[in-house]
């Protein structure tokens, strides 16, 4: 055990320098500089501010003197906040942040664990389906579309709680952004503890128990709970990850003085030491918290605590059932898997279904500005800030500068949904090329590429996109290119070790027998036959890069007027629901309802390749 524990913090600390230095000349060497504004300053000027935070030396000098500065514990000068240094502002911001994201974690834990255990005891009955139904909700619906929801009904409306502010963190101030920061993820938890719930009651010694003539509630607590939730504690590193880079969003809309909103800040005026210590401090939380869970699997197993971690990984999927075992379904004989499939997946009424209202969203992005008299940039003075009106012509009504919103909502879901099919292939393509590689090449090639994804998934990726979006220009090519960077490493792993199930296989001896090349292999054999997990990992991947995207242009970072896109359009009727309320509720919808098609196909793909059910 204390091996294990010393092990996995001497692992912490060539990640940590790893990501220091990436984050330090990614900074440094970006185009721009925080001096440069919208007032052009002398050349002399400039050149003796530079002199003066040595921005001028060469640059493994600045990097040598900020490891030294970092080891004294001095983040630097703020470049932005002159009066105040960065250990000044990180200090103020950083309990704001934690105090919320602590409240919104526990809380996520709580409900979700209760909630996933009442779904898996109460199967396939009402409790099970509402429970369900919510978590679903939950899942598809973006915080930066609840947030403004909560605001609208309880503040504007109701007027129960105050609709921003924080007031030294008082409860009733923490009570709207503390329950839209962690309504997702409570989703995640109760559907993670359903399903692993689930597995456990039907195992041998759950039914030895009841045999026994125990109690159910004994059996519950004292023997179902703690395996149950092993894939819970695998969810604990991510998702402390993204209620710390989530929080970005709900603090912009609550006006909350937390690191969320001084990163954005700091990013969009290139403060470099702030940007650089908020970077390296949200990722070796994320290092802390990732080996934390390690150490907590080594308490549960002692003995392998490696073995457990490995599985319960796998298992904190939404798609563990269709990964286990997929290669063995290639043996059967009879109808092929991917008609068996096919069959499966048109019996699955809420998939088709989906697949339906998807074809027709799509028609509508597609011919909509066709066949509008509007175009998406034209302004009607008269009708400036309209409701839906049909005589007009404006059927969901205009914005505040007289432009038709169903073209505007139109080409916003074009841009959304090219991005996340772009970025999906992107991941596919990536992920599924290292994967393979890794899984096949093994040994100590195996184990450099899985180091490198770890150190990769220690980082912050949602502040990395962000810079790279904010230092780097708003264009959609980079926008694709960013989210995609982010998107590939979980399926990578997950395609790795389809591979290292393959590779075993007969075929592959056989085609290694008869000389083919290792890229011959990876491409021709064990690339198609990976395939099916690659098809339903994808389909789950696209409704989280569309987020993703809305995400960013919430918070301004994505696409630029004269353009939008689904996220843009509900930050525009986020600032003006009390007066026009159909400018968030009409991009909300469009968004909500696609995120819901993609979840329940992606779904229906992982039922309908399950192997179990062969």
């Amino acid at each position: 055990m204390l091996k294990f524990i010393l092990r996995r913090c001497l692992e912490a600390i060539p990640t940590l320098f790893i990501l220091i230095t990436i984050s330090f000349f990614m900074m440094r060497l970006a185009p721009g500089s925080p001096f440069t504004g919208e007032r052009t300053l002398p050349p002399e000027v400039m050149a003796n501010i530079e002199a003066k935070y040595h921005l001028n030396d060469p640059i493994m000098t600045q990097y040598f003197s900020y490891l030294k500065q970092l080891a004294h514990g001095d983040f630097g000068p703020s470049f932005k906040y002159k009066d105040y240094s960065v250990n000044d502002l990180v200090a103020s911001s950083f309990p704001v942040s934690a105090k919320l994201g602590a409240a919104a974690f526990f809380l996520a834990v709580i409900l979700g664990v209760s909630a996933g255990v009442i779904a898996a005891l109460k199967q396939n009955t009402k409790w099970d389906y509402t429970v369900m139904g919510l978590a679903m909700t939950g899942v598809v619906i973006p915080s930066f579309v609840v947030a403004p929801l909560l605001v609208m009904i309880f503040a504007i409306i109701l007027h129960w709680l105050p609709g921003g502010g924080w007031n030294g963190g008082a409860l009733k101030f923490m009570i709207l952004p503390m329950v839209a920061l962690s309504l997702a993820y409570i989703a995640s938890i109760a559907r993670i503890t359903r399903g692993s719930m689930i597995e456990v009651l039907h195992s041998n010694f759950i039914r030895t128990a009841r045999a026994k003539g125990l109690p159910m509630r004994r059996i519950i607590l004292r023997h179902a709970l703690k395996p149950a939730l092993l894939p819970v504690l695998s969810y604990m590193g991510p998702a402390f990850v993204g209620i710390i880079t989530g929080s970005m969003v709900i603090e912009t809309i609550y006006g909350l003085p937390g690191i969320g909103q001084l990163f954005v800040n700091g990013a969009l005026n290139r403060d470099y030491s702030l940007v650089l210590s908020l970077t390296i401090l949200v990722g070796a939380l994320t290092i802390l918290f990732n080996a934390i869970v390690d150490v907590l699997y080594a308490v549960i197993d002692p003995e392998n605590p490696l073995l457990i971690l490995e599985l319960a990984m796998m298992l904190s999927k939404k798609n563990s059932e269709t990964l286990e075992n997929f290669s063995e379904k290639l043996e059967v004989e009879g109808r092929s898997l991917w008609q068996d499939a096919r069959r499966r997946f048109m019996h699955n009424r809420a998939a088709v279904a989906s697949l339906i209202v998807l074809v027709l969203i799509a028609l509508f992005v597609i011919l909509a500005p066709m066949l509008s008299q509007f175009a998406y940039d034209d302004t009607d003075w008269a009708m400036m800030s309209s409701a839906p009106d049909m005589e007009s012509g404006h059927y969901f009504g205009t914005d505040s500068s007289g432009r038709d919103l169903l073209v505007r909502v139109a080409i916003g879901g074009r841009i959304s949904l090219m991005v996340g099919v772009a970025a999906a292939l992107v991941a596919v393509v990536v992920g599924t090329l290292y994967g393979s590689l890794s899984g096949y090449l093994g040994g100590k090639v195996d184990s450099v590429m899985m180091r490198l994804l770890e150190i990769l998934n220690s980082f912050p990726f949602m502040f990395f996109v962000i810079l790279l979006v904010t230092f780097f220009g708003q264009n959609i090519l980079l926008i694709f290119v960013a989210i995609g960077m982010v998107s590939w490493l979980d399926m990578a792993r997950i395609v790795r070790g389809q591979t290292l199930s393959l590779k075993r296989k007969e075929f592959i001896e056989a085609a290694q027998v008869g000389g083919v090349s290792t890229s011959g292999i990876v491409i021709r054999h064990i690339v198609p036959n990976v395939l099916g997990v690659v098809v339903v990992y994808a389909s789950l991947l696209v409704p989280s890069m569309i987020l993703f995207e809305s995400f960013l242009s919430f918070l301004g970072l994505g696409t630029q007027e004269p353009l939008s896109s689904w996220g843009a359009l509900l930050s525009d009727g986020a600032n003006s629901m009390e007066v026009s309320p159909w400018l968030l509720l009409f991009p909300a919808g469009f968004l909500v309802v696609t995120l819901f098609c993609f979840n329940f196909i992606g779904d229906g793909l992982r039922d309908a390749l399950d192997p179990k059910d062969r």
